[in-house]
C-alpha cells in the first residue's frame, strides 16, 4: 500500500484507520504465531558470546510485545525499537539526480 499511497499522504483520519483495520486484522493471526526453529537459541548464544541483541521491527509497539513474547528470549534481548519510535518507519523515496 504505501509503495501506491504513502501513508503521510492520505487525507485526515485516513492513515489512522488504515492502521487500526491492519492492527484488527493481524491481531486474530496472533494466537497461531510460532518463532523459528533455533531461533530463540541462537538470540541467548549470541548474548552469552556478549554480543548485544537488538531488536528492530516495523510492527507497531503492541505488536512487537506480542512477537517478543512469542519469541521467548527477554533473557538475550538487550534493547528493542518499533514504528512507534520513529515518524517514518520506512526511508522516504526520492528520486537521485546527479549534480
Amino acid at each position: 500500500m504505501a509503495g501506491v499511497c504513502p501513508i503521510r499522504e492520505l487525507p485526515d483520519g485516513h492513515a489512522k484507520k488504515l492502521k487500526q483495520a491492519h492492527g484488527a486484522i493481524f491481531s486474530t493471526h496472533w494466537p497461531a504465531l510460532a518463532p523459528f526453529r533455533g531461533a530463540k537459541d541462537l538470540l541467548m548464544q549470541c548474548a552469552d558470546a556478549g554480543i548485544a541483541v537488538v531488536l528492530a521491527s516495523s510492527a507497531q509497539q503492541k505488536e512487537l510485545d506480542v512477537l517478543r513474547k512469542v519469541l521467548d528470549a527477554e533473557a538475550a534481548i538487550s534493547a528493542a525499537t518499533s514504528s512507534s519510535d520513529a515518524d517514518a518507519g520506512k526511508p522516504v523515496r526520492t528520486s537521485l539526480t546527479r549534480p
